[in-house]
């Protein structure tokens, strides 16, 4: 019974939300060059993105990549 009255006590000291809680599911990102990279921009960038997105990919953090043949730019996945 004394858990009953501390979840009760519990529940009036939160603050009351607009929307309820509900957890995310899924998260749609789209990322695109404003313009084409230079060389030197990509020799620089592309080996820290790479090993980034594959450890974010491992670790479950993304569930899919798509990449677009028709880009006009290169692309790590």
């Amino acid at each position: 019974m004394d858990n009953v009255q501390d979840k009760a006590a519990k529940t009036k000291e939160m603050p009351k939300r607009n929307f309820p809680v509900v957890p995310t599911t899924k998260i749609l990102a789209i990322g695109q060059f404003t313009k084409p990279p230079t060389p030197e921009q990509i020799k620089e960038f592309f080996p820290k993105e790479v090993p980034a997105t594959l450890r974010l990919y491992l670790a479950g953090k993304i569930d899919q990549m798509v990449d677009s043949p028709d880009a006009d730019t290169p692309s790590s996945s």
